[in-house]
């Protein structure tokens, strides 16, 4: 059985690949977070000693990884094809604008030989 990158577009499986990647970063983030904030409520809840330098460090960690994560959705969902897009249009761009210069330096090689002629 052939592999399935192979039968489709390599763009469209990068792409997939990516959404795929981030929406298991997104079970990941889900499940631990869902751990750290029972692991605070039954266990270190009642603790005045430890209770609130528990609660401050998940919620930093919560916090950081949520910012985290809506950046990788966004460079995933919304900012990925924009950026592509100008990023192939910049190229193209470039790409004509080294044509024409060749072809404005190979006409004037052409006029420079008829003149010596």
């Amino acid at each position: 059985m052939e592999n399935q990158s192979e039968l489709i577009d390599p763009k469209l499986y990068k792409q997939a690949n990516k959404r795929v990647h981030f929406k298991l970063h997104f079970a990941i983030w889900a499940l631990a977070m869902l751990v750290l904030w029972l692991v605070y409520y039954f266990v270190f809840k009642t603790s005045e000693a430890a209770g609130p330098i528990f609660f401050k460090s998940i919620l930093f960690v919560t916090l950081l990884w949520t910012v985290i994560l809506v950046f990788h959705y966004l460079f995933v969902y919304k900012l990925n094809n924009n950026m592509l897009d100008r990023e192939i249009k910049s190229l193209q761009k470039e790409i004509a604008e080294k044509e024409t210069l060749k072809k404005a330096l190979e006409e004037q090689k052409r006029k420079n030989e008829l003149e010596k002629k």
